[in-house]
């Protein structure tokens, strides 16, 4: 085998990197992230979509709960460049989809307390989280907060967003009009429990 063939086949695999690696990609971010805390917001569905409505009333026909999911970054990784073995004849760029954003713990439950009597079945105390429905707004759509967070498939299921926002709208209403308060518990795969309470607020009839 003549040196000029012997010299082009060892320098195939150093090309095609080099072809790779100056591709013009931004560099992805591979994080792991961990679920922090959780915060809670009284909502106004009495308008065109749901606002904050923290000062009250709310009528009871047009009550919301607006839950925010804050996790942090807990690990960081760098984008692995392609071996010469995957990506012998790849010449054209080879640019990572996009950020990857992995959970290391994830939600097993969501439960919504009421921490005021809502009616005969649901004393204080209760947890009334079926009384309550997930709203995307996007699409003016309803889910129930079980298969929204889809539990059992939650780690591939689970939104990556470092701040995850959800609304949910009453959708079986108090008796009556009066004082109410609720509580959110978030139970995770880690055995911690997330938890947070709404202040009190008036809801009319």
């Amino acid at each position: 085998m003549g040196f000029r063939k012997m010299l082009f086949i060892l320098l195939v695999p150093v090309v095609v990197e080099v072809v790779i690696a100056c591709c013009d990609c931004s560099e992805p971010v591979h994080a792991v992230y961990s679920n922090k805390s959780v915060s809670v917001d009284h909502l106004d569905n009495g308008g065109d979509f749901p606002v904050s409505a923290n000062s009250g009333p709310v009528s009871r026909r047009a009550y919301g709960l607006r839950v925010r999911i804050q996790r942090e970054t807990v690990a960081y990784g760098g984008k692995e460049l392609s071996s010469f073995f995957q990506s012998a004849f790849a010449f054209d760029c080879a640019c990572d989809e996009g950020d990857e954003l992995v959970a290391k713990d994830s939600l097993t439950g969501f439960r919504i307390i009421t921490l005021g009597d809502i009616d005969a079945e649901h004393p204080a105390n209760s947890d009334v989280s079926d009384y309550f429905k997930v709203y995307i707004s996007d699409s003016h759509f309803f889910q129930t907060i079980d298969s929204y967070f889809d539990f059992k498939n939650t780690s591939l299921y689970e939104r990556r967003d470092l701040v995850w926002t959800v609304d949910l709208l009453l959708m079986t209403f108090p008796e009556h009009g009066g004082t109410y308060q609720f509580k959110i518990q978030l139970p995770l795969s880690d055995g911690r429990v997330l938890e947070a309470k709404t202040t009190s607020i008036e809801l009319t009839e």
